[in-house]
């Protein structure tokens, strides 16, 4: 009995490993049968393709604009001409609209356009463009 009672105290709890064992990492979830990892790959959809050409903003008017990109985040109206602004955390896009000869704000389309880093350093308009249609996409369901 005393050896047995030696004995025990001597076993090592559970607890009070000597030295201390790393975690097993999880192994990586393996693919079907005959599906190499590249294919795997290939089953996730595509980014959607985001037509940033900004010439295709040049006639536009507000209603065309904003069904694009969304309301501006700043207006103003001088008479025949307006500027509408938009804002992304990577840039600004003012786009400056043009009434015809004896026509108000409302008959404007997109004449001219210039975008630019938030700081105010130049960028090209279709990297900004392309950051305000993905923006839109996002917030839109489905």
């Amino acid at each position: 009995m005393l050896v047995c009672a030696a004995l025990a105290a001597c076993a090592v709890s559970p607890t009070q490993d000597a030295a201390p064992r790393e975690a097993a990492s999880p192994a990586p979830a393996a693919a079907p049968e005959g599906e190499t990892e590249r294919d795997s790959a290939a089953r996730t959809p595509p980014e959607p393709e985001i037509d940033a050409d900004p010439a295709r903003l040049a006639g536009l008017d507000r209603r065309a604009l904003e069904a694009m990109l969304g309301a501006p985040s700043f207006q103003r109206i001088d008479g025949p001409a307006a500027l509408l602004r938009y804002r992304h955390a990577a840039c600004v896009l003012d786009l400056f609209l043009y009434a015809p000869p004896k026509r108000t704000a409302a008959a404007a389309r997109v004449d001219h356009f210039e975008a630019r880093k938030p700081d105010g350093t130049a960028m090209e308009t279709r990297d900004c463009l392309a950051a305000l249609l993905r923006a839109r996409a996002a917030r839109q369901p489905g």
